[in-house]
């Protein structure tokens, strides 16, 4: 990356109080551009900045909401948005990412070997067969909503939250209303501003007994 480029992240990451996690999401950025040539993670064709801010501070945006827990789960790891992001910004934490294919699950192992998350643990299965503690889920870009909670459904019942990255607020109405039988509560906070021509909220879920 270069120096503008820092300065660019640097710039994104002060509001949010993490600033001083600058040189270890610009190594992340590194790994991706090196292995995105391999492996396709993200379309090849987005320059840094769009990646940046489409995709790291689309995530980094909602990672206050966080602070309560102590064992975050992403759904659905993929390329490691949110969940290689919550291990560098959290050292803290425990960070379980959960991916079912073998190539993505190699790339976020190695992920974690190079960048020295030793809080971060990768499962390889599916969701389904995901059965370790852990105090909220997330996800990006995953599944819609009913389906995520179909298939956590044991936790949901024992009202374990989730923090859902999500795009436009109508999308968002739509999967709620195709939510059947299940009582539950939800908050909608809109984050990353910055991201001008795109709808960005976060979904808390849980269910409400």
């Amino acid at each position: 990356m270069t120096n503008t480029q820092q300065e660019y992240l640097k710039s994104l990451l002060a509001p949010l109080g993490f600033a001083d996690k600058l040189k270890n999401f610009c190594d992340f950025l590194d790994f991706l551009a090196e292995k995105n040539q391999e492996l396709n993670v993200i379309s090849r064709k987005l320059p840094i900045e769009t990646i940046i801010l489409e995709h790291l501070y689309d995530c980094v945006g909602g990672f206050e909401y966080f602070k309560p827990f102590s064992v975050i789960t992403d759904l659905g790891s993929g390329g490691g948005f949110p969940g290689l992001l919550l291990g560098i910004a959290f050292p803290d934490k425990i960070v379980n990412l959960v991916e079912k294919s073998p190539k993505k699950t190699a790339y976020l192992n190695e992920a974690v070997k190079t960048l020295g998350l030793k809080n971060v643990r990768v499962h390889s299965c599916l969701v389904n067969d995901f059965h370790e503690k852990t105090d909220v889920f997330t996800c990006r870009a995953f599944k819609a909503t009913e389906q995520i909670i179909q298939m956590t459904m044991p936790y949901f019942k024992k009202g374990t939250p989730y923090l859902l990255f999500k795009g436009r607020k109508e999308t968002i109405d739509m999967e709620l209303s195709q939510i059947k039988g299940l009582k539950y509560i939800t908050k909608l906070e809109k984050i990353c501003p910055e991201i001008k021509d795109k709808e960005r909220y976060l979904l808390f879920l849980q269910n409400q007994n």
